[in-house]
């Protein structure tokens, strides 16, 4: 049987080429070699919330944005988070087993806890998310280094049920690393994020939309004149997106250029602009065409939600008598 995957983004707002690069290019391979849930995490999106909207508007683009991008709802299961009541059973479950301790100790829960202002859905947050992973009995699940103690501790609660059930029934999930780098911002000091203000949305990637947020980013601060040699490590933004979008000979290209002053920060700003517009023009235009299609992003998200819930709904069968239930 072909492993399982289970992987998600939460709904705070439209996709950006960090998205793209970061999650979507590595989903569109995976879905090739692995039988692949891919989830909309609106109920992880509430958690560090302080108000709510109504998420269907953002959902909706979202979906289109994968289908755009290459994610077939034909090869994979595409649903929502909160249309499987069985996440929640599965998090209330395990919340009877889990120990405060490890919840705290957790990284995220660390670094958020004054942001949150210790809301209690966040706390939980690690025992939702194990509930996502082992609802579907995943195989592995693909996530950058620091979602790493979040599937750790999806094994450890997999464990504990394992022990009291006296037999396996959970898998123990494994971290699967992306390759992918962190896109930084346009701000050029941190990754991309929509909460930053730093993004560039998947939907404007045309030239014309482009130009006029690159021309403007900052490169290497030794370069005062177009006379003066560069180094691209020193680039913060335009090199980075130069080497997600450029094949080895045009790096080496912009490497010996900008060393020697052949080309100034505008002339690689323009080559790369370029690049990454054609490199994503594909995907704009499928978005664009799919966009026609009214309800094809809730047609799918139901025949995912049929999906979800029978998977889902075996797991249950299984950890319902451990409990006495």
């Amino acid at each position: 049987m072909e492993k399982r995957i289970l992987s998600g983004i939460r709904p705070t707002g439209t996709l950006h080429i960090g998205h793209y690069f970061g999650t979507l290019q590595n989903w569109v391979y995976l879905q090739k070699e692995y039988e692949c849930f891919f989830m909309i995490a609106d109920w992880h999106a509430l958690t560090d919330r302080q108000t709510y909207e109504n998420l269907n508007p953002i959902i909706s683009e979202i979906v289109l944005l994968w289908l755009a991008a290459g994610i077939d709802p034909k090869k994979s299961v595409i649903f929502r988070q909160s249309e499987i009541q069985a996440h929640a059973e599965l998090e209330t479950l395990f919340s009877l087993i889990a120990k405060m301790g490890d919840l705290k100790r957790i990284p995220s829960f660390k670094d958020a806890e004054k942001k949150i202002q210790n809301k209690v859905g966040f706390f939980l947050y690690p025992l939702l998310q194990a509930a996502d992973i082992l609802a579907y009995q995943a195989d592995v699940v693909p996530v950058g280094e620091d979602q790493v103690p979040h599937v750790e501790y999806a094994r450890v609660l997999a464990k504990e049920i394992n022990r009291l059930a006296k037999k396996e029934i959970l898998p123990l999930p494994l971290p699967l690393l992306t390759k992918a780098k962190r896109v930084p911002g346009v701000d050029g000091k941190t990754k991309m994020s929509k909460s930053l203000n730093n993004v560039i949305e998947l939907k404007d990637t045309s030239q014309e939309k482009l130009w006029p947020i690159l021309s403007k980013v900052p490169t290497d601060p030794a370069r005062v004149t177009k006379n003066d040699p560069g180094d691209p490590k020193k680039c913060p933004i335009i090199f980075p997106y130069a080497e997600l979008v450029m094949s080895k000979e045009e790096i080496k290209e912009i490497i010996d250029n900008c060393k020697n002053a052949k080309w100034g920060c505008l002339d690689c700003k323009e080559k790369v602009t370029q690049k990454l517009a054609d490199t994503l023009e594909p995907l704009r235009e499928n978005y664009a065409r799919l966009k026609e299609k009214k309800d094809l992003v809730w047609e799918i998200l139901e025949e995912g939600r049929k999906k979800a819930k029978i998977e889902a709904e075996k797991t249950l069968k299984l950890m319902r008598p451990i409990f006495g239930l």
